[in-house]
């Protein structure tokens, strides 16, 4: 079974900014536990899940370099869920 671009793509983004924050929080592994179980926890039970938050509370407690990256990934994900389909004939 073919695997398609899109999910390497996908595969190799993760492994990216999996990656870049490790080196924002200086290769600390039990930091970036700490910083991924925040995040995930926040947008799970969040009320407003309002990302602004969330950023200013990784940048106080994980740096600013950690908020950097976070920031990058959720620009990532919001333009990625608005792709059109390559097939799609239609302008935006």
């Amino acid at each position: 079974m073919p695997v398609s671009d899109k999910y390497l793509f996908s595969k190799l983004a993760g492994f990216h900014y999996n990656t870049a924050l490790l080196e924002a929080l200086d290769w600390d592994e039990s930091q970036f536990k700490e910083l991924t179980s925040h995040v995930s926890e926040y947008l799970e039970k969040a009320r407003d899940k309002d990302l602004a938050v969330l950023l200013n509370n990784v940048e106080l407690t994980w740096g600013v370099a950690a908020k950097k990256v976070l920031q990058s990934i959720f620009n990532y994900e919001s333009f990625s869920m608005n792709l059109k389909p390559r097939d799609n004939n239609y302008e935006n």
